[in-house]
């Protein structure tokens, strides 16, 4: 088999990549936690420090998903590392399956920041300059998903063969 054809894994390099993007992804949907708390509570409190008064602009229901948005796709991407060693790709694939996945992470991650910023939802090219970034991070992290997928079924394929 000539070499631009043989089939290999992610290497570890590849994987430690992965696994730190996802760790810092995990840091940023715990600071949206944090401001979801605050804006629940209305008041930042560090014991044992006096509680300060602080209100946070924008909508409840978007700061939950600028919590839980970032640490579902930070456990995609583990999964997905954790799983590259079944994956077989020719040369090219494995680097385009990494940075399939870091698109998917930053674009949704920073998508569900910048909705909950701007008081919009991301869910369509319209309605001001936030609500358009929004919606171009998550189309960005959509087409990133679609492709990682795609590649991590043909890697699981050429592994079975």
């Amino acid at each position: 088999m000539k070499a631009d054809l043989a089939c290999t894994p992610l290497d570890e390099h590849q994987r430690r990549r992965l696994v730190a993007h996802a760790l810092a992804a995990i840091f940023a949907g715990l600071a949206g936690g944090a401001v979801y708390t605050v804006l629940l509570s209305g008041r930042l409190e560090l014991w044992p420090l006096p509680p300060l008064r602080w209100t946070v602009a924008g909508d409840a229901g978007a700061w939950s998903r600028t919590h839980t948005g970032p640490l579902l796709n930070a456990l995609l991407v583990l999964a997905l590392a954790g799983v590259s060693p079944l994956l077989h790709w020719r040369r090219g694939e494995a680097r385009a399956f990494c940075l399939a996945l870091l698109l998917t992470l930053w674009g949704n991650t920073c998508g569900y920041f910048v909705a909950a910023v701007s008081g919009s939802r991301g869910l369509g090219a319209g309605e001001g300059p936030g609500n358009h970034l929004a919606y171009l991070l998550f189309l960005v992290a959509a087409l990133g998903v679609l492709t990682a997928l795609a590649l991590a079924a043909l890697g699981l394929r050429r592994r079975a063969a």
